[in-house]
């Protein structure tokens, strides 16, 4: 069985904080144009490892097939199911290539699930596999530079422009006008009850019921226990409104789909019925600090958007 938008809940564990605040970092230093450097520590752990424990997470889960999806209203507590996971100990032992840090792999799966490139998995025991688009990043070679600047960005990209948690908070904000858990969940609750989520509803109900489980991040808490996929979807949001601003999400997301995903969703056409695009569209994204890079992950997306989105809808559909 394939949970493929699966709820779930980690109990703080590993360098989370960490992991986050480099991924912060790296940012940071993308938008400034200025190459990353590896040994960089953030709370004793490096830029280095943050990014190829995040790549080595998703090339080393298993490959996605076509399995069939099915909805699943089981809440998965990832923190006690952890135990037999694929991965901690044993994924290490099964894939020696893969160098992943036992401090970093949950975050690294759930950022991973937050953007769309893996599923939870559930048989007779708990695991992961690789979506379409996790598959896509592998094969197309995006995980495979050397330059790890380019790998970050490659990482980065993708799943703001294919249905994921990251996407989906991302034009959240922008709704909402707010960076703010509690606005975003109400601008979610209202869409979701008002039924202009049609298409990505099943999505849009598994985000909205991590928000409403953790308290918008434990917002009115003063301990944090939980962690969601849509914890770390919200923090990626973030990062990449700072790589890419909104009006050039657009016009670039109207030039990849060619008018298809979001813009079809009831709710998000306000958001893009006014974007005009030619052939000189990603001009200005090159123009910008590492927009060469960008660009070329755009352009192999458009050419492949048709097959990925296809794959990926049948995830996040009712």
């Amino acid at each position: 069985m394939v949970i493929g938008m699966a709820y779930l809940i980690m109990r703080r564990e590993g360098n989370i904080e960490g992991f986050i605040k480099a991924w912060e970092l790296i940012t940071s230093r993308l938008v400034e144009g200025k190459r990353l450097i590896s040994r960089k520590k953030i709370r004793k752990i490096t830029v280095g490892e943050v990014i190829t424990n995040s790549i080595n997470t998703v090339k080393a889960s298993t490959s996605y097939t076509s399995i069939p999806v099915v909805t699943s209203s089981r809440y998965v507590d990832l923190h006690y199911y952890v135990k037999n996971w694929v991965c901690l100990t044993k994924l290490k032992k099964i894939l020696g290539e893969y160098k992943i840090s036992a401090s970093l792999i949950t975050p690294s799966v759930l950022a991973a699930i937050a953007q769309g490139y893996l599923l939870a998995i559930r048989t007779n025991r708990f695991g992961i596999t690789r979506t379409f688009l996790g598959d896509y990043l592998v094969n197309i070679g995006l995980l495979e530079h050397r330059d790890i600047t380019e790998l970050a960005l490659n990482y980065l990209i993708l799943s703001l422009y294919v249905p994921s948690r990251t996407q989906l908070m991302y034009v959240l904000m922008k709704i909402s006008n707010s960076t703010d858990p509690e606005d975003i969940t109400n601008s979610l609750r209202s869409l979701l009850f008002t039924g202009r989520l049609v298409g990505i509803k099943k999505l849009a109900l598994t985000t909205y019921l991590e928000l409403e489980e953790t308290g918008y991040f434990e917002k009115y808490f003063s301990r944090k226990t939980l962690v969601t996929p849509t914890h770390f979807a919200y923090v990626f949001a973030q990062l990449l409104d700072k790589l890419i601003d909104f009006d050039t999400f657009r016009k670039t997301y109207v030039y990849i789909t060619r008018g298809g995903g979001l813009v079809t969703v009831p709710a998000f056409k306000e958001l893009f019925e006014k974007t005009i695009v030619d052939e000189h569209v990603l001009d200005v994204v090159g123009s910008k600090p590492v927009g060469k890079t960008i660009v070329g992950v755009l352009k192999e997306l458009a050419r492949n958007y048709e097959q990925i989105y296809r794959e990926t809808i049948k995830i996040v559909q009712i």
